[in-house]
This record gives C-alpha cells, sequence and structure tokens, in this order.
C-alpha cells in the first residue's frame, strides 16, 4: 500500500513551495512546525522553543515533526519547549511544556503556566541571566 502525502493544512506558509514538497513523496518529509525559534546569548544557542497561538491544534511528542526536532535538540545537547501563548494584545500568559529532558531535568517536569513577566523571567533563566 502506497503511503499518501497530506496535503497542505493552513496555508499559513508559500503555498506553492508546500505543494511542491509534497510532489516529492512520502519518503522526503518536512516537519510542519508553526513558530520553530532558537534562543540565544551572545550567538550560543540556550534552547529550542516551538511557539503555538492558543487557538492551534494540540501537538504531541509523538508527532514526527516534533520527534525530528526532537532529535535535533538531543544531539544538540539543547533542551527542546513547546510554548502556548495567549496572543495579542496583552499575551495575558504563557504554558511551558518540556520536551525533552534537559528541559523536564532543569527546568520543569509538568507544563509550567506564567504571565508575560514570568515567562520574560524563564527566557533570562535559560540564558543563565536575571531580570534586571
Amino acid at each position: 500500500m502506497l503511503l499518501s502525502v497530506p496535503p497542505e493544512r493552513t496555508h499559513w506558509r508559500d503555498e506553492e513551495l508546500s505543494l511542491r514538497h509534497r510532489q516529492w513523496g512520502f519518503n522526503c518529509p518536512i516537519a510542519d512546525l508553526d513558530f520553530l525559534v532558537v534562543e540565544y546569548d551572545q550567538c550560543i544557542v540556550m534552547a529550542i522553543i516551538e511557539y503555538k497561538h492558543q487557538r492551534a491544534a494540540p501537538q504531541t511528542r509523538s508527532k514526527p515533526g516534533y520527534r525530528a526536532v526532537l532529535n535535533l535538540a538531543e544531539r544538540a545537547c539543547l533542551p527542546f519547549f513547546s510554548v502556548r501563548y495567549s496572543g495579542a494584545p496583552d499575551f495575558e500568559w504563557f504554558v511551558v511544556t518540556g520536551l525533552n529532558r534537559l528541559a523536564t531535568n532543569y527546568f520543569f517536569k509538568n507544563p509550567e503556566h506564567m504571565n508575560e513577566m514570568q515567562y520574560v523571567e524563564f527566557l533570562l533563566r535559560i540564558r543563565g541571566r536575571n531580570h534586571p
């Protein structure tokens, strides 16, 4: 049985490239991530974070895209987090979930609910810095 490539879901990305890549077939997968960033300090990567808006579909560690980035984070010895946020205009809350051992051992094991100031303090903490 030949596996099919899922269609483009959101049309937020460059749809032409997404459609072309899907023509390359099932054995040429790409990660479907919303907003993947590297948090860094003095040009040194400190963590990988995928941001998810509150309206985005929930993701799990079992999704192939997450597993690929998890593999990257593990190989680079970096913590990997998923951060769901409330969005504009006030960004009232952030929920931070550690997705690999470095994230859960060093920071927290369960999802952490934060207000914006707490989240900024978390970002400074992963850099080994204190809030001014």
